[in-house]
């Protein structure tokens, strides 16, 4: 199926688009994916489970709200987290973002407001720690907490560039608890 077409200094552009369950992509230059295959243990990157995440609203702000709690950037997409955090003594409370960027870093916001919301501080430092430890690693997730959520963040790691995406809401809470 052909897309259309681009202009660029008075040359015109073929370009097809790539339905994930069409055969080989064909070998020419013009050859533009919309839905790049990107292999990874049989999986691919915006697995579906992720690409849900990503629109998941329970969470999330559609608009940046003043004084976040914490905040994380990404300068190297422009992705940006800011996190809204009203802990007590006992618990996290309701954790709210706002992202701006990928769905892999809105589906990870997603799943850390999930994981961590209404439990105790001390836990919520554990278990962020446990899952940037499993995001930096290869092993496959081994804890008795969390969703199917995490595991298929973990399969981002095939995709070291896109890691900080993944990382950022769990860091920007990391250093909300901590201050």
């Amino acid at each position: 199926m052909y897309g259309g077409g681009a202009s660029c200094a008075g040359i015109f552009v073929m370009f097809k688009i790539s339905v994930i369950n069409e055969g080989p992509p064909p070998h020419s230059p013009f050859y533009l994916p919309l839905f790049p295959k990107w292999s990874m243990n049989h999986s691919v990157m915006y697995h579906d489970h992720l690409l849900h995440l990503s629109r998941d609203m329970r969470f999330r702000h559609s608009e940046r709200l003043p004084d976040p709690s914490s905040e994380g950037r990404n300068p190297a997409c422009g992705d940006e987290v800011a996190l809204y955090v009203d802990p007590s003594d006992e618990t996290t409370g309701t954790l709210r973002v706002y992202v701006q960027g990928c769905a892999v870093s809105a589906a990870s916001a997603a799943a850390m407001c999930e994981e961590l919301s209404n439990i105790p501080p001390k836990i919520a430092c554990e278990r962020i720690n446990q899952a940037l430890t499993f995001f930096a690693g290869q092993d496959p997730w081994s804890h008795d907490w969390g969703s199917p959520s995490l595991p298929a963040l973990g399969e981002v790691r095939a995709r070291p560039m896109r890691m900080t995406c993944v990382r950022l809401a769990w860091e920007a809470l990391q250093s909300a608890l901590i201050a």
